[in-house]
């Protein structure tokens, strides 16, 4: 039948419907898949050090050191079978007839093996002059000499080559004597030479020969390996993604488990209610994503921000946003290694090498910073011309040390928008290296090297007014939760603005930026229709923030922002007349028909209210700022403002201290020559006038 392939493919689809559409259906299949992943990606985790092998220096010319071991292992192999096949065939001429008549498996081989083993030990002893004249690229040695034996090893390997050239030599010279007199004595002398070269050198070539063995099947096993590595890396990807399929991102091959809870990438789970929390969905359209953002982290600032930034990237969906990361410290090597993207940090063995050369920290951190930016230009430097955000979590500590590196970055990325945070407090400054880095900021700022900097206080009267709900990590939270947000903004909506226009708006306003934050609980109603059914099947609640609630707490929470002290991440005044920017985090599903409903209501009302004020909408639950009161809220919104500082915030402000008054001599008053001009001068004069004249009191002078 011409149409029989039509039943299997229906098939495949009512199977993928069924369990993508019935949450109790799409995890049974993940149960299934999950398993058999995670056995395929123990074997891939085994296998990865073939799966990565010739990383570093075998990389300039891949393949090309298996080809040289597997041609090696070759003349190795003959230069063994030649002399054990030529032995056995020697063998009654040195134990006589007593050994007996020896059956050669194949009697015809003798001679060959005779002439391949000739040209094998040449040929073997040859490698071994050029290797150890490092005549050989690196990649292609067969011997890993240390420095103190290098010169054993290249003396051992010139006098074999030589004593192999004079048995070849004098091979050829018996020959022609063996064509004009086979029984001559100029014959037989040169064959007992030949062979006494022979015996010289076959020693010699078993030792050699034997690691070459070695090596070889090293490089076959490789390759069998790698192989191996490659198919189940494809496996696991393929169980990966139909886990993911069909849980919507719930459950994946690689999610850890701790005693009996699954930790699911992606998804907040309430452990009492077994609720999970809106989930990342991908957007219909195909918009241009700005896939190469990179997060970088520089000193004990960064090392503290890196885990939360990491954490607020999972959880909001925004990995595959992440090109490349690296984070940069003197004291916490550990917390070097990164999650997401391509790890650019400076490794253990480079790490070491600039710490042993320089003398100071900051020195260090200079050499530390301008390694990780190298790196990091080699990851985006193939997409240089597109617009993208480049984002550097410093301590203020290593503001000064980062101005180089920041130069460079921008000179090789020029169309890159490049983004500093940092966290200072307001006694810092006083401090002159904070002030300078301060400074240096404004410079680069100045330069178009960085586009602004983002400024919090770890006293601000955000993490004051929260200090018994986490005080400053919290405050960090909401921190990473924002630039998170930021980073999706033109993801998640067509309405919003990307994250490289909103950065560069910013920076036309002020060189500094600072944050103010809000958020607060959301009503819960049971969601209806087809999700609604399919959720009750699955034997959960479908539940959802109302949008009519969401809208007013977004709206109330607005007006709280823009004024309340309280909110803001450090202390100075948002002025309304300035523009400022709102990051919306809405509990709601970006399918869902209500995102965009609160959306365009949250526009409308700013522009009647707030019309200097621009909003981005981001799917998220929101940050419960005070857990404590209520803690089975499951949906929050969230707002957090980006607004400008004044410049005038960071200039130094000294008390002045009380001036001394000095005794001088003051001169002596003249008097005047009448009384009605010391009255025009002063009443007091005129009184004094008046007591001079008459000569008498005060009181005198008062009593008439």
């Amino acid at each position: 039948m011409p149409y029989s392939y039509l039943l299997p493919i229906l098939l495949i689809f009512l199977w993928d419907c069924l369990g993508r559409f019935i949450q109790l259906i799409g995890e049974f299949y993940a149960s299934v898949f999950v398993p058999v992943g995670k056995v395929f990606l123990a074997v891939a985790e085994w296998l990865q050090a073939f799966s990565k092998a010739h990383e570093t220096v075998y990389s300039k010319q891949p393949g090309l050191v298996v080809i040289v071991r597997l041609i090696a292992l070759l003349f190795a192999l003959a230069a063994i079978g030649g002399e054990a096949y030529s032995s056995l065939i020697a063998i009654p001429a040195l134990f006589g007839n007593e050994a007996g008549a020896i059956e050669l498996p194949f009697p015809g081989l003798a001679v060959p093996a005779i002439a391949i083993l000739f040209f094998a030990l040449c040929s073997l002893f040859g490698i071994l002059w050029l290797e150890s004249s490092e005549y050989v690229p690196s990649e292609a040695r067969l011997f890993e000499v240390p420095p103190g034996k290098a010169k054993g090893f290249h003396r051992f390997a010139t006098w074999t080559l030589i004593a192999s050239l004079i048995a070849t030599a004098l091979y050829y010279v018996e020959r022609k004597f063996f064509l004009l007199d086979p029984e001559g004595d100029v014959t037989t002398y040169l064959q007992i030479a030949v062979f006494l070269f022979l015996g010289i050198l076959v020693p010699c070539a078993g030792a050699v020969a034997l690691w070459i063995v070695a090596v070889g099947l090293q490089a076959i096993v490789n390759i069998l390996f790698s192989i191996a590595a490659f198919v189940a890396s494809i496996v696991v990807e393929i169980l990966d993604f139909l886990s993911l399929h069909f849980t919507r991102g719930r459950m994946s091959v690689r999610d850890k488990t701790v005693g009996v809870l699954v930790h699911r990438r992606g998804v907040y789970v309430d452990e009492e209610k077994d609720e999970v929390l809106p989930h990342p969905i991908e957007i219909g359209e195909n918009l241009m994503r700005e896939n190469i953002i990179g997060c970088f982290y520089g000193g004990s600032f960064g090392v503290q921000m890196q885990p939360i930034m990491e954490e607020k990237i999972q959880v909001l969906g925004a990995v595959g946003e992440i090109a490349a990361s690296g984070a940069v410290s003197l004291y916490a090597q550990d917390e070097q290694m990164t999650s997401v993207g391509v790890n650019v940090s400076p490794t253990v063995a480079e790490r070491t090498a600039i710490l042993a050369a320089s003398h100071t920290d900051e020195e260090a951190n200079t050499h530390l910073l301008d390694r990780l930016g190298e790196k990091l230009i080699d990851v985006h430097l193939p997409l240089k011309s597109v617009p993208s955000s480049l984002l550097f979590f410093l301590d203020r500590d290593v503001l000064t040390s980062s101005s180089a590196m920041l130069k460079m970055v921008k000179r090789q990325l020029p169309f890159h928008t490049i983004v500093v945070i940092t966290m200072l407090d307001e006694k810092d400054l006083g401090k002159e290296a904070v002030r300078k880095g301060l400074q240096e900021l404004e410079e680069l700022y100045e330069q178009g090297v960085i586009a602004t900097t983002f400024v919090f206080s770890s006293r601000s009267p955000f993490a004051v007014a929260v200090k018994l709900n986490g005080g400053e990590v919290k405050q960090l939270e909401f921190v990473a939760q924002t630039l998170t947000s930021l980073l999706l903004a033109r993801r998640h909506s067509k309405l919003n603005v990307s994250c490289v226009d909103v950065l560069r708006a910013l920076g036309h306003l002020s060189p500094f930026i600072s944050f103010a934050f809000a958020a607060d609980r959301v009503a819960c109603i049971k969601e209806r229709g087809l999700r609604g059914l399919f959720q009750l099947l699955a034997g959960k609640k479908a539940l959802v923030g109302d949008k009519v609630n969401i809208r007013d707490q977004a709206e109330y929470i607005t007006r709280r922002v823009l004024a309340d002290t309280e909110c803001r991440a450090i202390d100075q005044t948002i002025h309304l007349e300035m523009p400022t920017v709102l990051i919306y985090n809405l509990p709601l599903a970006l399918s869902d028909k209500r995102f965009g409903f609160v959306q365009k209501e949250l526009i409308k009302f700013l522009g009647r209210v707030y019309p200097s004020t621009k909003s981005l909408g981001v799917r998220g639950n929101g940050i419960p700022i005070h857990p404590a009161t209520d803690p089975l809220d499951p949906f929050y919104v969230q707002v957090s403002c980006l607004y400008p500082l004044l410049p005038a915030f960071f200039e130094l402000t000294t008390p002045e201290l009380p001036r001394q008054e000095e005794q001088a001599a003051l001169p002596k008053p003249e008097e005047p020559d009448s009384i009605e001009m010391a009255v025009a001068a002063s009443p007091e004069a005129a009184t004094q006038g008046e007591i001079k004249q008459s000569g008498g009191s005060p009181k005198k002078i008062a009593s008439a």
